[in-house]
């Protein structure tokens, strides 16, 4: 079950339909569920519900990255909904380009400047 679910983390998977085709990353599989990392949290889902996507690892390296600081901007107390709109389309991407890139960078400076109390 360990290796199965080492193997399971590397890869990328989207979830159905009914959760907007969201990433997910694995962090923990169960017997008939995976508890997986979402943009804005952690939630357990039947495996039936994952669609596995074959990305160059390039690719697989930029959305755990993106995922990873989506994740970490949408735990901010008081984040604005505003911001969450952006994060929840930036969230879906492979990449990010120039533009979104700072724009991204720009949120993680506010919220985060803001938390050391800058």
């Amino acid at each position: 079950m360990r290796i199965f679910s080492i193997l399971l983390r590397i890869k990328i998977y989207v979830l159905s339909p009914d959760t907007f085709g969201q990433w997910a990353i694995i962090n923990e599989v169960l017997e008939h569920s995976c508890v997986v990392k979402v943009w804005d949290g952690t939630i357990q889902i039947r495996t039936e519900n994952l669609k596995e996507l074959t990305l160059p690892l390039d690719q697989r390296e930029s959305v755990m990255k993106i995922c990873e600081r989506c994740h970490r901007l949408i735990q901010v107390e008081g984040i604005n909904n505003t911001v969450k709109a952006v994060l929840a389309t930036l969230s879906k991407k492979t990449w990010l380009d120039n533009v979104e890139e700072r724009i991204l960078g720009c949120i993680e400076g506010i919220y985060f400047d803001e938390a050391r109390g800058h």
